[in-house]
């Protein structure tokens, strides 16, 4: 008996401190108790005490201030890669070796674009603003379509959702009338005592036909 409960003692300290530690790190992104003293009762956990705010707040702290540092060391390069290619150390071929093959692609396109349209003339500018209002009609037209189209399947649904209750409605109806004919029926065959008496059995059938 002494063993069983030094048993449900343990394992109620183990409980407690799996809450207290819950309690106070659920908002971290990690925890940082200590999972083999929690999960094993064997395992004593006098030496090791419970984590204070302070030290979590100077974890994340420290942990705040070492993405700041990362952060400034990252500007702190490009500045010098900036400042290499001002001095001509760099090539432009290694720099566009670092970016992205899409990077590129768009930025080689945005880069003719503003060349076309310095050099376009008045007309060409005309049309392009033409060009571009149709398109932006027609986008404007297609993202209307599918709100219409997104609306009429709406209403189908609830057109069906109507009908399948109107006959489910329509069924129960039926089924009422059914019964109501049946008792009439009953009641002009059998006197009362007799209903009485087959109360069960006529229960019993009523409950199969709601079935």
């Amino acid at each position: 008996m002494s063993k069983f409960n030094l048993s449900f003692i343990r394992v109620k300290r183990i409980i407690e401190e799996f809450n207290y530690y819950h309690s106070h790190h659920y908002q971290s992104s990690h925890f940082d108790y200590d999972k083999t003293s929690l999960f094993n009762p064997v395992t004593t956990v006098k030496s090791e005490q419970p984590i204070i705010t302070s030290g979590n707040s100077n974890s994340s702290s420290s942990s705040v201030s070492s993405q700041s540092s990362a952060e400034d060391s990252r500007d702190r390069e490009r500045e010098k890669e900036r400042d290499r290619i001002a001095a001509g150390l760099i090539k432009p071929e290694d720099l566009e070796k670092k970016l992205t093959t899409k990077a590129l692609s768009r930025a080689r396109h945005t880069l003719q674009q503003r060349i076309k349209r310095q050099n376009e003339s008045p007309e060409q500018k005309a049309l392009r603003r033409q060009r571009n209002a149709e398109l932006n009609r027609r986008r404007r037209m297609n993202k209307q379509d599918i709100r219409v189209a997104m609306e009429k399947v709406k209403n189908r649904l609830r057109q069906r959702v109507k009908r399948e209750i109107d006959r489910m409605l329509r069924t129960r109806q039926k089924r009422d009338d059914f019964l109501r004919e049946t008792f009439e029926q009953m009641s002009a065959v059998f006197s009362d005592t007799d209903i009485l008496q087959y109360q069960g059995r006529i229960a019993n059938a009523l409950q199969e036909i709601s079935n």
